[in-house]
């Protein structure tokens, strides 16, 4: 990494040093946080998002079994297994205000990242029933009729106005309205919650209406992980080969977008591709969904998405910078998914481009600030903005950092 790695270093040193800042635990229910078995890692080591978060904590383990924390991520992987004994489903976060939602499901790849390190079968063995449940509730309560998944909730009428008035109206400048008007668009705005992505254009304010392509990529590799894991525990493989590859052709018919030139989310209600281009069209590359022809197309989104500091979550529009997940906000994970589809493919120079951006990126807001941030802006380099302050944060800015700088390590 030549003269990058003398910036690197030292802020992996930091990094290494801090994880500990971040562990927390719930010895019972007290509002508003639930009960979790072990302890636990959070997003920040102070202010905001003190509480355990499904997609995030992937790729805080990733930073943790790095920095030879195998046992905080195995923790925080248990945990789910509770949570999804608990309720059928990993929550959103462990905040009693979360449970009518998920979040994007990465808890198959988290047991393969702990696995991997600790080569324990039996625990391996025992992952295999809540994980199971867990692909269970997203392939019966977040199938639609095409046989795809998208991402919903079980808010009631009460949680679906109280979203709005409370988070709609502050978050995204939304008049006050009608309790129907209310209900209708929060129904769609608790789903958009629940992709990870809230709030983003790419929805076009009507997530539930959209079979997601981040989230039928996500559930595609649980399909091959669970016939990776029946190797492994001497199982039958047939029943998840079969639904992998049955989940690739309907991607392929359904999620395909010419006019985009990637996979892309596909409103199943009116027929049509939602037409916006964003970076989860990358996550098809991160599993190897896409061939070689769909890789080269989806290469070329990169010029519509990369910014001097990163690559922004969808591409510039009218209200676009209206969301923290929209225009010109360059997310951690993002970086870390782009990055990864494009080296699976073989184009290693741009994957090495967007890493180093990233890592430098960091580098300059930790020496001019202090601090790690949740998100940055993909042209000026500065925290990223848009609905709310952006927050100091551990969690996945530096997992994805500690991930990248070993993937540029082992390919510089």
């Amino acid at each position: 990494m030549d003269d990058l790695h003398t910036r690197v270093e030292p802020l992996l040193q930091t990094i290494r040093g801090q994880w500990e800042s971040t562990v927390r635990s719930v010895g019972h229910d007290a509002h508003p946080r639930l009960y979790l078995p072990y302890e636990f890692t959070v997003p920040c080591a102070s202010d905001r998002f003190q509480e355990l978060y499904y997609w995030d904590t992937y790729f805080t383990n990733l930073g943790l079994i790095r920095h030879d924390r195998v046992h905080l991520a195995q923790f925080n992987v248990q945990n789910m297994f509770y949570l999804v004994r608990r309720f059928g489903f990993v929550p959103n976060s462990n905040a009693v205000y979360h449970l009518n939602r998920s979040q994007p499901p990465y808890l198959s790849m988290m047991v393969r990242e702990v696995y991997e390190k600790t080569e324990d079968r039996g625990w391996l063995r025992a992952a295999h029933e809540p994980l199971v449940e867990e692909y269970r509730f997203w392939m019966t309560h977040r199938v639609v009729d095409i046989g795809l998944n998208r991402y919903l909730h079980s808010a009631t009428d009460h949680d679906l106005t109280e979203f709005y008035r409370e988070t709609l109206v502050r978050r995204l400048g939304m008049e006050p309205a009608d309790e129907t008007t209310m209900r209708e668009v929060g129904y769609h705005y608790i789903a958009e919650a629940e992709s990870g992505h809230d709030f983003t254009p790419r929805f076009r304010g009507r997530c539930a209406d959209h079979a997601a392509v981040d989230l039928n990529s996500n559930l595609y590799e649980y399909e091959r992980n669970f016939a990776r894991f029946a190797r492994i525990l001497d199982l039958d493989v047939t029943e998840w080969l079969d639904r992998a590859a049955e989940r690739v052709a309907r991607m392929r018919r359904y999620l395909w977008d010419p006019a985009v030139g990637g996979f892309n989310d596909y409103d199943f209600v009116r027929d049509e591709p939602t037409g916006i281009a964003h970076a989860a069209s990358f996550w098809p590359l991160i599993y190897g969904i896409a061939t070689e022809n769909e890789a080269r197309s989806t290469v070329r989104l990169l010029a519509r998405l990369e910014g001097p500091h990163g690559v922004s979550t969808c591409t510039e529009s009218d209200d676009a910078a209206r969301y923290q997940w929209g225009y010109p906000n360059a997310w951690p994970p993002v970086q870390l998914m782009v990055c990864l589809g494009l080296a699976r493919y073989g184009y290693q120079e741009q994957a090495k481009r967007v890493a180093r951006r990233y890592l430098e990126t960091v580098c300059d807001q930790y020496e001019e600030t202090g601090h790690l941030w949740e998100k940055y802006d993909s042209v000026t380099g500065k925290p990223g903005g848009a609905e709310y302050e952006p927050a100091r944060m551990l969690g996945w800015s530096a997992g994805v950092f500690v991930a990248l700088a070993g993937y540029l390590m082992t390919v510089s």
